[in-house]
């Protein structure tokens, strides 16, 4: 996500670490410590972060900070999703579906291997997020400052299919998933993740428009949600 300013990535870790399902889930795991760590951490990063950005324009050890920062903070966000996409695939499994249809969407694992091996990787993120929030404080950044304007870009559905090259397969996979696996388990999302330009607007772009999917459901809806 390399044109994203990192004000705007930071609002929406501290969102889903706060989150009350994130936090049920947490108390589940056994990792609610370790998320209110994350959750204070983040705040205090977050309060200082307008006037961080505006100093590394011209301080480049503030700015190889941010950098650091912004490489880390996907790290929460992916640890997060995994909890709450496995309590997901869990509580599929309690309800009865089958274990070959759900394991297509989450991963199989052990409980105490899973609780133990994410846990572990949650631990080592608040740690080096730890580690940036201590150097923070030798910068002496003022709080509270109001941030630069941020514009947002509208999708739609629309997409030219012969302009993307090397999506077939991905377009494929989730078709499928959609038509075939979903009406299984009935899932509420299906979530495309993955860092910013990997093209994820682009590939719900070619499976709303995919000649399948249009077939299959009877309405379709393509709705363009603003972070503010």
């Amino acid at each position: 996500m390399a044109d994203l300013l990192l004000s705007p990535l930071i609002k929406i870790v501290v969102q889903k670490s706060g989150d009350s399902l994130v936090q049920r889930i947490g108390e589940m795991w056994g990792i609610d410590d370790q998320r209110k760590r994350l959750h204070g951490k983040l705040l205090a990063v977050q309060a200082v972060l307008t006037d961080a950005e505006e100093k590394g324009d011209a301080n480049p050890a503030v700015k190889y900070w941010l950098a650091e920062l912004k490489s880390v903070a996907y790290d929460p966000d992916d640890v997060l999703d995994e909890f709450c996409y496995e309590e997901l695939r869990r509580d599929a499994m309690k309800r009865g579906h089958k274990a070959g249809n759900v394991s297509r969407l989450f991963s199989l694992e052990n409980p105490i291997l899973f609780r133990f091996k994410m846990s572990r990787k949650l631990k080592e993120v608040v740690g080096r997020i730890d580690e940036l929030v201590t150097e923070m404080e030798r910068f002496k950044f003022v709080q509270g400052r109001q941030g630069r304007a941020v514009h947002h870009v509208i999708t739609h559905s629309y997409v030219i299919d012969s302009e993307v090259v090397g999506r077939e397969k991905d377009r494929e996979n989730l078709v499928k998933l959609l038509i075939e696996v979903c009406p299984t388990i009935n899932p509420m999302v299906l979530p495309v993740v993955g860092m910013g330009g990997l093209g994820k607007t682009t590939l719900a772009q070619l499976v709303y428009n995919d000649p399948k999917v249009k077939e299959y459901f009877n309405l379709q809806l393509w709705i363009c949600v603003r972070r503010v």
